[in-house]
């Protein structure tokens, strides 16, 4: 299904990004398309796969007229924008609602607009009964998804929502600060950054992408239904 098609990235440059690019980028894929806001990031991408499949878009989410602008001719859309710091959303949950809440909503409507086929809506495990601003927001997104699948013709466009738990190594985890820590000569301190005895289930970037592209086979838009039932989600007993 991802024979001579195009792929957009939203948040791109991030560790699910390069995860998606790492995984098309040899397979029949046409094109994939880099949205992000950050231009380090992007020149950082292109000088490290130096392919011409690749093609790089400067915006935000926060913005509609970036996103119209770079989803013209996009087949498949993964949308992985998003502030994910539960701290930084914390002190800030209006920026959270900002890119997390409207900026889904904006990057639907530009697809839709736009013909896109089936849209990923990238969720999380702490959407499941949130009790910080991060998780919560999360929450709202995918309400957020589940009220524009209702009110589009499945015929024309899918959308749907995947949730994933902790990603090993990801930018901003915990397992980055471990290894900084006992490169440095610390290996007592990296355990006081634990705050739980709980060790929770983690990812690597890798099957984070398997897992997120498998919905596109088989999601559709549930309409006239008070639950969504194309979310493929953690248990309860996972969420922070």
């Amino acid at each position: 299904m991802f024979d001579d098609v195009c792929l957009m990235i939203t948040g791109g440059t991030g560790s699910f990004g390069n995860a998606v690019v790492r995984r098309f980028l040899d397979s029949n894929v046409r094109e994939i398309r880099i949205f992000s806001r950050d231009e380090k990031k992007q020149d950082d991408m292109r000088k490290l796969y130096r392919s011409d499949k690749i093609k790089f878009f400067l915006g935000d989410v926060r913005s509609r007229d970036s996103l119209s602008d770079a989803m013209h001719g996009v087949d498949f859309v993964f949308h992985a924008a998003a502030l994910k710091q539960v701290p930084s959303c914390e002190f800030f949950p209006l920026e959270a609602v900002h890119t997390n809440v409207l900026g889904t909503a904006n990057t639907i409507d530009a697809a839709h607009r736009s013909g896109v086929k089936r849209m990923i809506c990238l969720s999380t495990d702490k959407a499941v009964y949130p009790i910080n601003a991060m998780g919560t927001s999360k929450a709202m997104m995918e309400k957020v998804a589940t009220g524009k699948a209702r009110a589009i013709d499945p015929d024309r466009m899918t959308i749907c929502c995947t949730r994933y738990g902790n990603v090993m190594a990801s930018r901003g985890s915990v397992i980055p600060l471990f290894v900084r820590q006992i490169q440095a000569g610390e290996p007592r301190r990296c355990w006081s950054c634990l705050t739980s005895p709980i060790i929770r289930s983690t990812f690597s970037a890798p099957a984070m992408a398997r897992r997120s592209t498998k919905p596109c086979s088989r999601a559709r838009n549930w309409r006239n239904r008070s639950i969504w039932a194309n979310i493929t989600a953690f248990p309860p007993t996972c969420a922070t």
